[in-house]
C-alpha cells in the first residue's frame, strides 16, 4: 500500500473517453485528485501529477515524439500506458520510452490501482488482458524478452550488470548487497525470463534496451571475469 494518495493526470485524445476513465477512478482511495488533458493545446495542470495515464499514439514514434516534451512539462511523473490488447507489441518500446505500467482500456478500477502502486514503487505492471496477449507468441526468444517486462527495478538493474559480464561478487560490491541477495535476484530473473544461461540473459537485457545508456568505462567490474566464464 502507498503511504499517501497520489495526484493523477489522464491524457487522452478523446475527451469523452478521458471523462469515462476519470469517473471510473473517482472514488479510488489511493487517488487524491484527477486532472484531464484531452487535446494537445490543453494547458498542463498547475500541480504536477504523481502519475500520468496516457493513451499513446499507435504505433509509438521511435523517439517518443511529443511524449518526451509532455513528460518533461509535467515534471516527469510515473507513466501508465492505456492500450488495447492488439497493441501489446508496442509494450517493449513504450517501456524504453519511460512507461512502467500498461493497462487495457477495459480494466476495472482495481487494475489501475495496482498499476499506480507498482509504478510508484519503481516496478513494472501489466494488466491481465494485456499480459495474456503479450505472452501468447510461441517464438521462444520473443517470449523471454517479453517476460522480462515483469522484472522489478532492482532485478532490471542486476540483469544489466549480469549482461555486461559482472560476477555475483562484483554486482554485490557495486550495489552494496550481499552475494546471497544477488544470487536470489539472479534466480528470480532466470525464472521470470526462462533464460537458461548468461547468453540468453544478455539477449533479454539488450532487447529491453537496458544496455543502451550503460557506461562501460565507468561501470565495469573491478575484477573482470575470465573470457568465457560466467557464474550461472
Amino acid at each position: 500500500m502507498l503511504d499517501r494518495a497520489v495526484t493523477l493526470l489522464i491524457c487522452h485524445p478523446q475527451a469523452d473517453a478521458a471523462e469515462l476513465l476519470a469517473e471510473r477512478l473517482r472514488d479510488s482511495k489511493i487517488i487524491s485528485s484527477i486532472s484531464i488533458m484531452a487535446a494537445q493545446n490543453t494547458p498542463c495542470p498547475q500541480t504536477q501529477p504523481d502519475i500520468a495515464i496516457i493513451r499513446p499514439e499507435f504505433p509509438p514514434a521511435a523517439d517518443g515524439g511529443s511524449l518526451a516534451l509532455l513528460h518533461g512539462n509535467l515534471g516527469r511523473p510515473k507513466l501508465v500506458a492505456l492500450l488495447e490488447p492488439w497493441e501489446t507489441l508496442s509494450v517493449p518500446h513504450l517501456h524504453q520510452l519511460g512507461f512502467c505500467a500498461f493497462v487495457d482500456s477495459g480494466a476495472e478500477q482495481e487494475a489501475f490501482e495496482v498499476a499506480i502502486e507498482v509504478a510508484e514503487q519503481g516496478g513494472i505492471y501489466l494488466s491481465k488482458a494485456l499480459a495474456e496477449t503479450l505472452f501468447a507468441p510461441t517464438d521462444d526468444s520473443r517470449k523471454k524478452s517479453l517476460a522480462a517486462i515483469g522484472l522489478t527495478a532492482r532485478e532490471k538493474q542486476i540483469l544489466r550488470l549480469i549482461a555486461v559480464n559482472m560476477s555475483n561478487k562484483d554486482i554485490a560490491r557495486k550495489l552494496d548487497l550481499s552475494v546471497r541477495t544477488v544470487e536470489t535476484h539472479r534466480l528470480n530473473i532466470r525464472k521470470k525470463t526462462n533464460a537458461g544461461n548468461w547468453r540468453e540473459l544478455s539477449a533479454v537485457a539488450e532487447r529491453l534496451g537496458l544496455l543502451a545508456d550503460y557506461d562501460y568505462r565507468a561501470g565495469l567490474a573491478e575484477r573482470v571475469p575470465a573470457p568465457g566464464f560466467h557464474e550461472d
